[in-house]
């Protein structure tokens, strides 16, 4: 019964609880979150900024109501957050629970605290001239639906900017201790902060390319005509291309205060998770063998296991199976001309990377299985490298073009439910094969070598992710059938744009796991 609650516990909860750490008494894992939460908040913001851009896009009828719907919800989750860290710091602090206080109150640091205030003044101005622009227009029975959601979201804009910058005022020069909640309160006031900005940002560009004849541009100087027009409707048009600017001004600023914080509460989380773990010189790994082989102990039982064959080069003959199958159905679609069996094919790729991408996540869960049966972390205090941060940044690149993709997809069913069903699967293979491959590289020393290893799980996945790099590289932007839906959702010109931008993101994530995933499957065997 213990082996089965730790193989459910190393397949279900480790990959939302990954990070560094160490192995207790009782054989159970315990991990500080800082890769997880690291991956959730890539995830978060990705999806934040791709809802922000469709419900932006000309497609909807009302954009400005959509884009509010999904701030509303992410300055929701951020209030809360902010609710709840405040009451765990107070806490803490009123426990004196190993709080340390960072009272450096550096000219810099307070300089940048000042300007924080200024720019939530700032933010407060430009609720009040919103909600006034509204009510006037409540009163006219103009634009009724879109003034009362806006008045909502301008409300909550207020609440949340004042209660944000109370909360870094207070807790910007201490360091509380870290936890779970911590980290994942944390994870939605970033979020939350990010999306504020990018919608800034977006409402800045739909003001100056949306120019009706209420503008007049004098000399590249954007000015409101105010003839015939109530004086705050004057006022507030005449005032939002210079508040918009402080909007986005306070959102950056007040995130360099919360990665601050973020970044004090990792430390002193492993800091108390390297006190309170008992972690005994020889460590035991109870799962998939009754018996339990000390790590540190040379024996003759790891001598025999080490001399077992592990079979790397047949798991990548397997993965090339796959790979080949893949760029045979690519160049077919290449080569033919005849619209009907173009059709076919196409629905058969189709089909046929839904498999493939099924067989990843399979792997990926069986990895964090054997991650946790063959492996113990040794490295309780590590932190993010070069390489890993470049994965993460790849992976928001990832996650917003397979967004769009979703979204292009299900707006236009008609074209393919099973892309669509590979795309909403490869999304959850993106995030956890990310957290999977920098969880290994906590992972060094592991017990057995026999097919049923990890080492042939990384070739594998290497082989197989290497298949998609050269995939999309070379024959998938040559295929008129892939992009004929999102030219249709996003315009022509639109879709050429995120395209060149997203698309070579995707092919570096795609080289650079596979790449990651070979060394790891290096790391392993120079470990025994």
């Amino acid at each position: 019964m213990k082996s089965y609650h730790e193989l459910l516990y190393s397949l279900f909860m480790v990959p939302f609880t990954a990070g560094n750490g160490v192995q207790n008494s009782d054989g159970l894992r315990i991990h500080d979150g800082s890769i997880s939460t690291s991956a959730i908040a890539i995830f978060l913001v990705g999806i934040a900024f791709v809802f922000i851009s469709v419900s932006s896009s000309p497609v909807h009828e009302d954009p400005d109501n959509l884009i509010r719907y999904v701030l509303i919800t992410t300055v929701l989750l951020g209030i809360g957050a902010i609710f709840t860290l405040w009451a765990r710091f107070n806490r803490q602090i009123r426990e004196k629970e190993d709080t340390i206080s960072c009272s450096t109150n550096s000219k810099p640091t307070g300089l940048r605290l000042k300007f924080l205030w200024l720019f939530c003044v700032g933010i407060i101005v430009r609720t009040a001239l919103s909600i006034a622009k509204r009510v006037y227009n409540i009163t006219i029975s103009y634009h009724l639906a879109q003034s009362y959601v806006s008045i909502i979201w301008n409300i909550l804009l207020f609440a949340f900017s004042c209660l944000e910058t109370a909360f870094v005022t207070h807790f910007c020069n201490t360091a509380v201790v870290g936890s779970l909640l911590v980290h994942y309160g944390m994870i939605f006031i970033i979020v939350a902060n990010l999306s504020i900005w990018f919608d800034s940002v977006l409402g800045q560009e739909r003001r100056y390319f949306n120019s009706n004849n209420e503008t007049q541009t004098n000399f590249e100087v954007e000015s409101y005509n105010c003839t015939n027009t109530a004086t705050v409707v004057c006022l507030a048009e005449s005032a939002f291309p210079y508040v918009y600017p402080i909007v986005a001004e306070f959102c950056l600023v007040s995130t360099g205060f919360l990665f601050r914080i973020w970044s004090t509460a990792k430390m002193t989380m492993t800091r108390k998770f390297l006190m309170n773990s008992t972690r005994h010189k020889e460590e035991t790994l109870p799962l998939l063998n009754s018996e339990n082989f000390k790590i540190d102990q040379v024996s003759s039982v790891l001598d025999e296991y080490s001399r077992e064959l592990s079979f790397p080069y047949l798991s990548a003959t397997i993965g090339m199976m796959f790979v080949i199958i893949l760029i045979i159905l690519e160049a077919a679609i290449l080569i033919e001309n005849g619209e009907d069996k173009l059709s076919d094919l196409y629905k058969s790729l189709e089909i046929y990377r839904l498999v493939y991408t099924i067989t990843m996540l399979g792997l990926v869960f069986l990895g964090f299985g054997l991650l946790y049966g063959q492996c113990i972390p040794i490295n309780t205090s590590r932190h993010l490298s070069a390489g890993e941060f470049i994965l993460l940044f790849s992976l928001l690149g990832m996650v917003m073009f397979l967004l769009f993709a979703v979204v292009a997809r299900i707006k236009h069913s008609s074209t393919g439910s099973w892309s669509t069903a590979e795309n909403v699967v490869l999304l959850v293979v993106v995030y956890f094969q990310t957290v999977f491959i920098l969880q290994s590289y906590r992972y060094r020393r592991y017990r057995r070598l026999n097919c049923l290893s990890i080492k042939n799980v990384f070739m594998l996945l290497s082989v197989m992710n290497l298949g998609l790099w050269f995939n999309d590289s070379f024959l998938q932007n040559r295929v008129p059938y892939i992009h004929a839906v999102y030219h249709k959702m996003y315009s022509h010109q639109a879709w050429t744009f995120m395209n060149a931008i997203l698309f070579p993101i995707v092919v570096f994530f795609r080289f650079h796991s596979s790449m990651m995933l070979y060394e790891l499957r290096h790391m392993i065997s120079s470990s025994n």
